[in-house]
Formats: structure tokens, C-alpha cells, sequence
């Protein structure tokens, strides 16, 4: 049960903690939902008409069926799934792992993360491959103005490729399991819970490249600058700081 003691131990990390909350949280949700990705999708106008470009993945692998496009996304729900489901558990255990600090260190990878991969495909439009962000499909409908560009909320968006957000997104997740899941299970379940993480996040890549949503570069990309993030930022706070010291 969750214990009044061990909540307001949580409350009292968090409101030291805020700012590392809230400023991450304001970039990820306006910076880049609305105004990176708003502007990613406005550039890629610039490219309608240069087709995909040549990518062996795709000569590879199959393109999924568009009932199945969806499954690198679900995968992520999973991943997220984990990882919320081990905070929680955080918050009735009477262990030195808090979910505020969970929190706190995926929202400050994320969202460097992703100002990085802003920098990357705002620097060069490239044609983007997924079917929505082609001239003929009825889902494409890009941002026309700068109050579009500023405000408007889509789904879906193109241009963003360079690295992958999806495997950015699952491999902190994933990382995050991994470094959790043994302080707060047992040594048999923390390594069922971490092999599902890092089997889904494994599988993620070839699903992306299959649904057409990314080249391989994006995602091969996405696999090594995700994990290298993580790690600087380990090594530079390696550990948790608790509620009173």
C-alpha cells in the first residue's frame, strides 16, 4: 500500500525538483510538438516531387500493410508501460529509488534528445517517406502559416526523420528499466521485465523501416545517438538525489 510517509517524501523531491520538471516537459509538449515539428512539416513541401530516396532497408524489408504501421508505436506504449509500472511500484516500496527522479532523468534525456534531432532535420529537408506525407495522400496537409507553424497540433507530421524520435523515445525508456528494474525487483523478474523492454526496443527498428515511417539511416542513427545520450548524462549524474540529505 502506498504509505502517506513514503508520498510525502515524493512531494517533497518534487517540489525541489520542479524546475527539472516543468522546463523539460515545456520543451518537449510546445518546442518540438508544435513548433519543431510544425516547422519540419512546412520545409517538406520543398522536397514534394523527389519521391523516396534510395534506402537498402527498404529494399530489404517489406513495406507493412497500413493496418500494421502502427506496431513500432504500440511497442513504445509498451516500453512506456514498463517503465510507468516501475515508477509506481517505486512509490510502495521503501527502497532509495523515487519515481521524481524516474521522472526527472527521462524528461532531461528526452528532451535534449530531441532539441538535438531538431537541430539535425531542420538543418537539411528530406523527402519523407511515410505515406501521409505524400502530395496524393488526404492526410497531408502541411502548416501554410506562421500561426500554424506556432500553434497548430497534428498527429502526424514530416520532415522530422533525422534520428529516429520513436527509438530516441523507446531506448530512454528501455535504458530506464534497465536501471531501475533491478533496485526495485527481484533478480528473476528484473531480468524477465528488462529482456521484454530490450526485445521490443530491438524490434522497433525494423518495424519503422518497414511501415516506411523512417530510412534506415534515421533509425541506425537513432540506435547509436539515443543510447550515447543516455550514458553522457549517467555520466555526469550518476546518481539520484534523495529527499533530505
Amino acid at each position: 500500500m502506498l504509505c502517506y510517509v513514503r508520498l510525502r517524501l515524493e512531494l517533497l523531491l518534487l517540489r525541489r525538483r520542479r524546475w527539472h520538471i516543468a522546463v523539460p516537459a515545456a520543451v518537449l509538449f510546445y518546442g518540438i510538438t508544435f513548433v519543431a515539428r510544425n516547422l519540419a512539416s512546412h520545409r517538406n513541401q520543398l522536397t514534394l516531387g523527389m519521391g523516396r530516396l534510395p534506402d537498402i532497408g527498404f529494399e530489404l524489408l517489406p513495406e507493412l500493410p497500413t493496418h500494421l504501421s502502427e506496431l513500432a508505436h504500440w511497442l513504445t506504449l509498451l516500453n512506456a508501460g514498463i517503465a510507468s509500472g516501475l515508477a509506481l511500484y517505486a512509490l510502495q516500496k521503501n527502497s532509495k529509488v523515487f519515481a521524481v527522479n524516474m521522472l526527472v532523468r527521462v524528461g532531461h534525456v528526452l528532451s535534449a534528445g530531441h532539441v538535438l534531432r531538431a537541430l539535425f532535420y531542420l538543418s537539411t529537408s528530406l523527402p519523407a517517406p511515410a505515406l501521409h506525407c505524400q502530395p496524393s495522400s488526404l492526410h497531408y496537409f502541411p502548416p501554410a502559416t506562421l500561426h500554424e507553424i506556432l500553434f497548430r497540433f497534428s498527429p502526424r507530421s514530416c520532415g522530422d526523420l533525422f534520428f529516429s524520435g520513436h527509438i530516441l523515445t523507446a531506448a530512454v525508456l528501455t535504458l530506464t528499466t534497465h536501471r531501475y528494474a533491478p533496485k526495485l525487483l527481484s533478480s528473476d523478474w528484473a531480468r524477465r521485465v528488462r529482456s521484454v523492454a530490450w526485445g521490443s526496443f530491438i524490434a522497433m527498428g525494423p518495424l519503422i523501416i518497414m511501415a516506411r515511417n523512417h530510412y534506415t539511416v534515421d533509425v541506425l542513427g537513432s540506435y547509436v545517438i539515443s543510447p550515447s545520450l543516455w550514458l553522457a548524462y549517467e555520466s555526469q549524474f550518476p546518481e539520484d538525489p534523495l529527499p533530505i540529505e
